[in-house]
């Protein structure tokens, strides 16, 4: 029986791997803009906390400091986000999407759902939740942080982001 759930587990990560490639691909035709991973789950982490800092963020996202302030520059010179210094500590900065930042990230939002919804459709509604189960179970086995449900996020959605920042595929 442990042999048989490792192998489903095996499986359901090499379709994950070939999920996350064809989606991107396909954000990459359907998306007005792209962005990398990393950088989406910036977005979506400040859309859920707002004012969070470059610390908390990394600690979320699994990443180390160092790329953590790369990523931010790049996205605050490209307008995505700004970055204000805190009032209690002035060493951290506050994040928050910017108008823009939140504009593009309401596209993705549209993408990934809709990109979900069209792999999604081939199973059956018990077959969509047990892949939810299992998605959630390799995610947990990564020790992956829970993630914020925001009212766009598919169920699948949440935990495919909290599997890929689990095993570092930010």
């Amino acid at each position: 029986m442990e042999n048989n759930l490792k192998a489903i587990y095996l499986k359901i990560h090499v379709l994950l791997l070939a999920f996350q490639r064809r989606a991107r691909a396909y954000r990459r035709t359907h998306s007005k803009v792209y962005l990398p991973n990393s950088e989406t789950h910036i977005l979506v982490q400040l859309d859920s906390n707002p004012g969070i800092s470059a610390k908390e963020l990394a600690e979320i996202l699994t990443l180390e400091k160092s790329t953590i302030s790369r990523l931010i520059q790049s996205l605050e010179k490209r307008n995505l986000l700004s970055s204000t210094i805190s009032a209690n500590d002035r060493r951290t900065k506050l994040l928050r999407l910017t108008h823009t930042g939140s504009s593009i990230l309401k596209d993705i939002d549209e993408a990934v759902r809709d990109t979900i919804v069209r792999f999604l459709n081939v199973l059956t509604t018990r077959e969509e939740s047990r892949l939810h189960y299992y998605i959630s179970m390799l995610a947990d086995g990564f020790n992956a942080k829970p993630h914020k449900i925001r009212p766009i996020d598919h169920p699948i959605s949440v935990e495919l982001r909290r599997y890929t920042r689990g095993v570092g595929m930010l």
